[in-house]
């Protein structure tokens, strides 16, 4: 049962009043894991990493990180690896951080998610900030992963939502 919610880079400023993205819903960020849309360039290259490789959602991209070029946002409050189960994030070891920030681009954590699953209440929910320029959605691998969440979202698709600060070793297992 439940119903699901599938959300996109823009989705999380959704339901604010403009200009600056000011909250009139707090629970809807809660719902979805994050709020905001802090950024570098449109085109920033940075290489993925796959948080959850067995994952069914994730299982298009291989095990190795790979490099990709879109406008990801970065997350503030909201977000927390302890709400949410992180599909993919920023591989900061690989990645220099280059261009312009538009707002507040660093976590002390150094914790940049880019994709995640949850559950809220009864319902699934996923999330990606990868979605920005046209030629992501001609990405066989991003297409790839976007059938797998929506079939996720619509209850299709049986996926972990146990969130990565929960998981232990024996439960990684």
């Amino acid at each position: 049962g439940g119903g699901g919610l599938m959300g996109v880079h823009g989705t999380s400023v959704a339901f604010t009043h403009w200009p600056g993205a000011i909250e009139d819903w707090p629970e809807f960020g809660r719902m979805l894991g994050a709020r905001g849309a802090n950024h570098r360039e449109s085109t920033e290259p940075i290489f993925i990493r796959r948080d959850d490789p067995g994952h069914p959602l994730t299982r298009t991209f291989g095990n190795q990180s790979f490099e990709y070029r879109d406008e990801f946002f970065r997350f503030q409050e909201v977000y927390s690896r302890n709400r949410v189960r992180v599909l993919l994030s920023i591989d900061t070891a690989k990645t220099s951080f280059e261009g312009q920030p538009r707002g507040n681009c660093i976590r002390e954590d150094n914790d940049y998610a880019l994709a995640w699953v949850r559950q809220y209440g009864r319902g699934r929910v996923f999330y990606s900030t990868i979605a920005h320029n046209p030629y992501v959605f001609w990405d066989p691998k991003m297409l790839a992963f976007y059938l797998a969440a929506t079939q996720f979202a619509l209850g299709d698709l049986a996926a972990p939502t146990l969130p990565s600060g929960k998981l232990t070793p024996a439960l990684r297992a």
